[in-house]
């Protein structure tokens, strides 16, 4: 067991300070491949199945079953297409598959052992709250309210995590005896910095999930004491401790606690509801219902069914899992889940469950109280997240999941109270046909997981390479090729090689091409779709450029990169209905209704200054005049949020700013605003020159700035002098504030 013990404490310390961003494929594959050898170091050490038979643990199995037949069944359909993306999806259920059957049997056999891995998330989620901690005093510094800790992509996904350790710590907390003051010292500050950054993340239902936890807890404390005949009573010091504690966690969740009095961000619930509505319709189309869409392809078929803006995930497991896999694993899913309370809900209920000891007995010889502690804690644990889990998908999370199943599986091996003398008992030929059938799909779920790793890192080197001048591309274009060596069915490297190295960098552009036909056998989604049109209008093939956007916006009916394309590059009669479709997307929830609502998309506003210019043609003044003061609205508040500076704009362009995307802005907004001052007249003309001389101007500094960013500084400095330059007569309210801002920033550079 030496070996499953270590393996698993590793994985579950090492997930979340590694594997937390949704997609991650380096650091999810390489643990992946750690917790599938667990299983199969079970598998060879013991003669009976991992699987005892329990509504939990089969219901595991046929979620397993049921993606792997998806799978199958798609890829019969389609060949290439997303396959990578299925199997990714199949070798990380099979992952967490392991992980529950793994601690499942620790749970029954080794309990000390099982203990010992819930640690090590304890442990984890302590270190991952002290750099939310620290993050969190930055970005108050910065004055940014929203956290991006560690390897997490969203607070939400912190926050997730955090429901599922919480729980667990305050059971350890309760376990340890009253004589050991230093730790449960040490157990108290770890409940504290969790709950802590839970409610810094300021996510509204990770709050109501954690209610839902501890009202599970309690109750199920409850349970445990009137089954053994007990009242529970409270002394002077539990009294004093839990008035203290309450009043702290007040405190700490004030932030989340005003975000709920203050209404919140109404888009987000919106959001969430549009998107839980156009996964629904995909869930409902042709053989979906039955075998979804194919494991791990959400993002792939989404977009055809979007009626907000873009998303990754559907912000809802369940509903997830049925689209992608079919009603059958959503019901496997929620059994198991059902299944796994229900078993902790009855043994807690029960007053002849007896302990059992293991090879850690420190911890396996825990008081029954203690006993009851844990196991009270897991309920809650396994209850909060599955709450959770109805507006946010954080299973596909690697980190979450993989602490979700293996908490849930320690929780079902809890539920075992007669053991199986395995030197007497003989396996039955179905459950050994069933061992080491589980045992080939560990093995190869685990090659996979490896190569996937080391083309992840390959190609995470090559884009470091990649986002550096002054590198020889070829260098970058070697991890490329090694990935695609080693992950030949994912279409992502072969795409990212044509487009980023070849075409951009080499200037290859037949070879770009090759490549990004190779790369749409396997993974035909918009993204390769615009790059083809966009590499092909390149070379001066524009009827076949148009074929491929037109491909591209088949797939996406709303994706702006290809429309924005056909509007320049068809005749002027499609051109314009492509513009238009442009400004009406602004109008509509897709536009409307976004996952970041406070970030403005500033392509839109090309979609309202073509229409403008067209109805000022047509000598319709009211309708050019209300499109292209909806473009200057767009335009002036992507200056205020200041442009590519905007941090989840930097998130977009992979955590740097983007001079080319602030420079077109700039132009639009010069072409929109010389418009405007052809259709109005008088004072507020007047008014209006002097508001253009000042947005001209805090462009140039947008666009300074994001020079700066990069380390371009003569290019920022020249920037930054035109802006100074063009609102040097400037009147306008802010011009003031500008003009000394600029001279600030000119003076740091030297001028």
């Amino acid at each position: 067991m030496n070996i499953t013990i270590v393996f698993l404490s590793i994985s579950m310390l090492l997930a979340p300070l590694l594997a937390g961003i949704p997609e991650e494929a380096q650091w999810s594959c390489i643990l992946g491949a750690a917790v599938l050898s667990t299983y199969l170091a079970i598998v060879f050490q013991t003669t009976l199945s991992p699987v005892r038979r329990s509504p939990a643990a089969l219901s595991m199995v046929a979620l397993i079953a049921w993606t792997v037949l998806s799978t199958i069944v798609h890829a019969a359909m389609t060949r290439l297409a997303f396959l990578s993306h299925m199997l990714h999806m199949t070798t990380t259920m099979l992952t967490y598959g392991c992980a529950f059957l793994a601690m499942r049997r620790l749970a029954e056999h080794a309990r000390g052992a099982a203990y010992a891995v819930a640690l090590s998330a304890v442990l984890a989620a302590t270190v991952m709250a002290v750099i939310g901690e620290q993050e969190f005093m930055r970005s108050l510094k910065d004055g940014f309210g929203m956290m991006r800790v560690n390897s997490t992509s969203t607070p939400d996904f912190l926050a997730g995590y955090m429901l599922l350790t919480i729980p667990i710590t305050i059971g350890f907390f309760l376990a340890i005896p009253r004589g050991s003051s230093l730790f449960r010292g040490l157990a108290s500050l770890s409940v504290l910095l969790q709950m802590a950054v839970l409610f810094q993340t300021q996510s509204r239902f990770a709050l109501i999930s954690l209610v839902a936890g501890f009202v599970v807890f309690v109750a199920a404390i409850f349970r445990a004491n009137q089954a053994q005949g007990k009242r529970l009573k409270l002394s002077r010091g539990s009294v004093v401790g839990g008035t203290v504690g309450v009043l702290i966690v007040a405190i700490l969740a004030y932030p989340v606690i005003h975000r709920l009095l203050m209404g919140g961000d109404k888009n987000s619930g919106a959001f969430r509801q549009l998107t839980w509505q156009g996964t629904v319709n995909m869930a409902k189309s042709g053989l979906a219902p039955l075998i979804g869409v194919g494991p791990g392809t959400f993002m792939d078929f989404y977009p055809k069914f979007a009626e907000a803006g873009f998303t990754r995930l559907a912000h809802n497991t369940y509903l997830q899992i049925g689209a992608e896999i079919g009603l059958p694993a959503l019901i496997a899913l929620v059994t198991l889940i059902f299944a796994t309370i229900a078993a902790i809900w009855r043994v807690l209920g029960d007053s002849r469950v007896t302990e059992t000891s293991g090879p850690l007995r420190v911890l396996a010889d825990l008081p029954t109280n203690a006993s009851v502690a844990i196991r009270a804690a897991l309920l809650a644990s396994v209850a909060s997240e599955a709450v959770q889990n109805l507006i946010d998908s954080d299973l596909y999370v690697f980190s979450i999941g993989l602490t979700f199943f293996a908490l849930a599986g320690m929780a079902s091996g809890l539920t075992i109270t007669a053991n199986v003398d395995e030197s007497t008992a003989t396996p039955s030929g179905g459950a050994t046909a069933l061992k080491w059938l589980g045992a080939a799909a560990a093995l190869a779920g685990a090659v996979f997981s490896i190569c996937n790793g080391v083309a992840a890192a390959n190609v995470a080197s090559a884009q470091t390479l990649l986002a550096d001048p002054s590198i020889n591309p070829a260098d970058a274009g070697a991890g490329y090729e090694k990935a695609m060596t080693w992950a030949p069915l994912d279409g992502k490297y072969p795409a990212e090689y044509g487009y980023r190295v070849l075409v951009q960098r080499e200037n290859a552009i037949p070879d770009g091409i090759s490549q990004l036909r190779y790369a749409i056998e396997r993974q035909p989604d918009c993204l390769n779709y615009y790059r083809l049109g966009s590499t092909l209008q390149r070379s001066g093939d524009n009827a076949g450029a148009i074929v491929a956007y037109k491909g591209s916006i088949k797939r996406d009916p709303n994706y702006l990169d290809s429309l924005i394309a056909l509007a320049r590059i068809t005749t002027r009669e499609e051109s314009l209905q492509y513009y238009r479709q442009i400004a009406d997307l602004d109008k509509s929830p897709v536009g409307q209704v976004r996952a970041i609502g406070d970030m403005v998309e500033q392509r839109f506003a090309i979609g309202y200054v073509a229409a403008a210019q067209d109805d000022a043609a047509k000598g319709d003044w009211n309708s050019a005049l209300k499109d292209d003061r909806r473009a200057i609205a767009i335009l002036e508040r992507y200056a205020i949020e200041t442009g590519s500076n905007y941090t989840e704009r930097e998130a977009q362009h992979g955590g740097t700013t983007s001079p080319p995307d602030d420079q077109e802005a700039a132009t639009l907004y010069d072409t929109a605003s010389t418009l405007l001052l052809t259709l109005i007249t008088g004072k507020e003309r007047d008014e209006y020159t002097q508001k253009k001389a000042y947005f001209d101007g805090r462009y140039q500094m947008i666009i300074g700035d994001a020079y700066y960013a990069i380390g371009r500084e003569s290019e920022a400095k020249s920037y930054y002098e035109n802006g100074l330059s063009l609102s040097a007569n400037c009147t306008y309210v802010d011009a003031a504030w500008l003009k000394g801002t600029l001279t600030t920033k000119l003076q740091a550079l030297g001028h």
